[in-house]
């Protein structure tokens, strides 16, 4: 099964966190699979792991995956992959990092995210500016968090989004509560 589909699949079972990481054991080692998505695949297991309680490999495969974004490729990454840009990797990451409870490195990934998206990925800017809101409010940096939802709401005005627009509601409830 191709590296892609097997992310897929892991997406649908986050429930389970191990049985989620377990379907992608191993895909980051593929030589054939491009390394950024390699890169990819190994952070989002890396993020199972971690909702899982398994830090120790978890941070192992962040340290794998941030050595396979700067590896050089001899060829460019597939037509297909061209979602694979540094922001969204750092958003990947910063979620992550989050999952095992490294929130100074996730907000440095998600802050990396953030100005590395253009105007062309609001979408992405938003979900990353409320992921961040989290990280803020779970470190007891509550004005910050506001700002990031209010950044975020700001972001999604002419984006239809359900995804984001979720993610910046269940900020706010958070913050409300």
């Amino acid at each position: 099964m191709a590296g892609h589909v097997r992310l897929n699949v892991s997406s649908f079972m986050e429930e389970k966190p191990a049985d989620a990481a377990d379907v992608l054991l191993g895909v980051y080692t593929f030589e054939r699979i491009h390394p950024l998505e390699r890169a990819n695949i190994a952070a989002v297991r890396a993020r199972h792991l971690g909702n899982a309680g398994n830090v120790r490999e978890a941070r192992n495969l962040l340290g794998l995956a941030e050595d396979l974004m700067v590896m050089d490729a001899e060829e460019p990454p597939p037509s297909w992959a061209g979602f694979l840009s540094e922001p969204h990797l750092m958003r990947v990451l910063g979620r992550s990092y989050y999952s095992i409870g490294d929130l100074d490195t996730a907000a440095d990934r998600y802050q990396r995210a953030i100005s590395g998206f253009g105007p062309d990925r609001a979408r992405g800017r938003a979900q990353t500016m409320a992921r961040l809101g989290y990280v803020y409010f779970k470190q007891g940096r509550i004005d910050e968090a506001v700002q990031q939802a209010d950044m975020a709401e700001a972001a999604l005005v002419g984006v239809s989004s359900a995804r984001a627009t979720q993610n910046v509601s269940d900020l706010r409830r958070l913050l409300a509560a």
